[in-house]
C-alpha cells in the first residue's frame, strides 16, 4: 500500500516513491488547455458542477471583480500564516458541488483537501455576495404584459405550462 504525506500548504499528497498526487479537484484548475476543448471534459465538468467551463470561468472571474470579499485573493499574497492562499478556482467548485448537488462540507474536504471550516466560510462569504453584488445584474422581475408573456411562452415551451416565471427553482 501506498504512504501518502500530507502537505497542507501547497494541497498535495506525497506518494512513496516520490511522485506527486492532487486531490481530484486539483485536477480541474491544473487542467491543460488542450483537455479543455475535448467532449470528454466538457461533458464530465458539466455534470459535476452543472454549469460548462466556460461559464465556470466567467463565473469566476465576476467574484473577483464585482465582489470586493473576492479581490483581495489572489495566488500572489500570502495567508496570515505566511502560506499561498487557497485557491479560489477550488472552494467556488466546492461551493458549486454543495449547493448543485447537496455535498456535505466533510465531502468537500475529503475532495479538496481544504478544512470544513474554510469551506464553511467561503460558502457564507459566497452566498453574501450572490444575495448583494450579483442580485440585481441576475435576478429580473418582468415590469410589463410583453415580458411577462415572453417568458410565460419560454417556460411553456420548456414544459412548465401556466408559469409565468421562476426563481429559487419555484415556478410561479
Amino acid at each position: 500500500m501506498k504512504q501518502k504525506r500530507y502537505y497542507s500548504s501547497q494541497k498535495l499528497y506525497r506518494n512513496s516513491d516520490g511522485s506527486l498526487q492532487t486531490s481530484s479537484f486539483h485536477d480541474y484548475i491544473l487542467v491543460d488547455f488542450a483537455v479543455i476543448d475535448t467532449p470528454k471534459f466538457k461533458r464530465k465538468f458539466c455534470h459535476r458542477f452543472r454549469m460548462s467551463y466556460k461559464s465556470f470561468q466567467k463565473h469566476l472571474e465576476e467574484l473577483v471583480k464585482e465582489c470586493p470579499l473576492f479581490s483581495s485573493c489572489s495566488s500572489t499574497t500570502l495567508n496570515a500564516a505566511g502560506r499561498p492562499p487557497v485557491p479560489l478556482e477550488l472552494l467556488l467548485l466546492g461551493t458549486l458541488q454543495y449547493l448543485g448537488r447537496g455535498w456535505m462540507l466533510n465531502n468537500l474536504k475529503e475532495t479538496t483537501c481544504i478544512s470544513k471550516e474554510t469551506h464553511h466560510r467561503f460558502l457564507h462569504v459566497y452566498i453574501y455576495c450572490g444575495s448583494t453584488f450579483l442580485y440585481d445584474k441576475y435576478v429580473l422581475l418582468p415590469e410589463s404584459l410583453e415580458q411577462i408573456n415572453d417568458n410565460s411562452h419560454k417556460i411553456f415551451i420548456a414544459g412548465l405550462a401556466g408559469a409565468i416565471g421562476s426563481q429559487d427553482a419555484t415556478h410561479m
